[in-house]
């Protein structure tokens, strides 16, 4: 029966295999639990399939490393880079999609070596940030690069390094969980006092170990990764991965995003 497996995507392949890997998908296998990772038209075969495997004794964790294999192999034939939808907000059946707080941590959590993140809106920075900062103590060698906007309001007039200052004070004490602080940057026009020449660094992206890149709508703000509607991407490809990581390094090392004095 598992011949299923052989007409589905890699993409949905690999669906299935985080659900049931993280037990989000579990027996007794249904057909509308199925469908919240598979919308196609083979879903009530699926299901059968899912239930015969339960009824042979195969664990969801069994099931999952059965199918990372035939994934692995499914996206070498396609030859595709693989992208799933990551959501915020009201789920259908009709669009299964992965949810934004969950992969986020999970991202951070299996780096190894490097994470770049870029985000426009911190708030509630030490839950969101949690996963990250004990990766960090786990991994001592782990490099992390946090790109973020410095904002000054229309009307004030400090001077810029004072409010670089107020933000790296605020970081360390209210939005940062850990002993380890991450390298920050930050991009000038932001601080602008002429409204013309004012910009923001609006970029919001993570990239782990430069294999997969995650860019999305969603700040690193609890409201963004659990109310709001957000929609993003979560891109397996070590090529854009790298081409990503580069061009925020470049601008880094030509000084247009300085790096913040701790």
């Amino acid at each position: 029966m598992t011949y299923i497996f052989h007409h589905l995507s890699a993409v949905e392949i690999n669906r299935l295999h985080d659900a049931l890997k993280s037990e989000r998908l579990r027996p007794p296998y249904t057909t509308v639990g199925v469908q919240r990772y598979y919308g196609g038209p083979r879903l009530e075969e699926l299901t059968e399939t899912l239930r015969h495997l339960d009824d042979t004794g195969a664990s969801p964790a069994a099931l999952a490393l059965m199918l990372k294999p035939l994934a692995q192999a499914k996206e070498e034939a396609e030859g595709t880079t693989r992208v799933e939808l990551v959501w915020t907000g009201p789920d259908t059946p009709e669009t299964p999609s992965r949810d934004t707080g969950p992969v986020i941590r999970q991202l951070f959590r299996s780096a190894q070596s490097h994470i770049l993140l870029a985000g426009y809106a911190i708030f509630q920075g030490k839950e969101v940030f949690r996963a990250l900062a004990e990766r960090m103590e786990e991994y001592p060698a782990l490099q992390v690069q946090l790109f973020i906007d410095i904002k000054r309001r229309y009307t004030d007039t400090t001077l810029s390094e004072y409010l670089i200052r107020g933000f790296v004070d605020n970081f360390k004490k209210k939005q940062w969980p850990g002993k380890r602080m991450p390298e920050l940057y930050y991009y000038p026009p932001s601080l602008e006092m002429n409204r013309k020449k004012k910009a923001a660094l609006h970029a919001k992206c993570v990239v782990v170990d430069e294999q997969v890149a995650f860019v999305s709508s969603a700040n690193f703000t609890e409201a963004a990764q659990i109310r709001n509607i957000e929609a993003g991407a979560l891109i397996h490809s070590p090529a854009f991965a790298r081409q990503l990581v580069s061009h925020f390094q470049t601008l880094a090392a030509r000084n247009l995003l300085p790096r913040v004095t701790l």
